[in-house]
């Protein structure tokens, strides 16, 4: 049985998440970082996720469960990856795995949004009959933690500069993110951007 409360727990936590948000010199004027530490926080209030079902294995039905333990994401140079524990109990036996996984890291300009969801995560589902272990099945965990963890990227810069001039005038800019480009880095996601400076004042003549 899917946790259906964990697709709403992870929208409504990564609403409220905040991220750093730097300018500095160089060919970017803006860089939006989301920290590993900060999805491992996530993960932890999300707190326990775990699954059920039944299962018949020789003319024998049984139900089974498991539960994540020790989980965490791990941002290396280029990759986003998921390390958890996982325990299962059949009824028939009970045994632990260690499971890695690989995610994938998005930038969405159009939504401003940057979307870290698990893509792949397997464990295979056994019990042990007569001293054997036979595989019941594979189950992948991705299919359980469907929701990425969303988080808004740099366009909430996005704002208009009032500027004074010395005859009186005023000068009406906009200042909107522009160009963005997404790095995994160790232990950080970058989302760097140039700013663009619009005169609003020229394009009403």
């Amino acid at each position: 049985m899917r946790p259906a409360n964990t697709t709403r727990i992870l929208l409504a936590l990564c609403t409220g998440l905040f991220f750093s948000t730097g300018i500095f010199a160089g060919s970017n004027d803006l860089s939006v970082t989301l920290h590993e530490n900060t999805l491992n926080k996530l993960l932890r209030a999300v707190g326990e996720i775990k699954g059920e079902n039944t299962y018949e294995v020789m003319m024998v039905k049984g139900s089974y469960t498991w539960k994540l333990r020790n989980t965490a994401i791990r941002l290396i140079r280029d990759s986003a990856l998921f390390e958890t524990d996982v325990e299962v109990e059949t009824g028939i036996s009970t045994y632990r795995d260690h499971v890695r996984g690989t995610m994938s890291v998005l930038y969405d300009s159009k939504t401003n949004r940057i979307a870290v969801k698990l893509i792949d995560a397997v464990f295979a589902l056994k019990v042990n009959v007569l001293g054997k272990d036979l595989t019941l099945k594979k189950i992948q965990l991705a299919d359980y933690l469907s929701a990425p963890f969303s988080f808004e990227g740099p366009q909430t810069m996005t704002q208009e500069m009032e500027f004074p001039m010395p005859d009186g005038s005023k000068k009406l800019l906009q200042v909107k993110p522009d160009a963005t480009l997404l790095k995994i880095l160790p232990g950080k996601i970058v989302v760097d951007s140039q700013l663009k400076f619009i005169n609003k004042d020229s394009e009403k003549k």
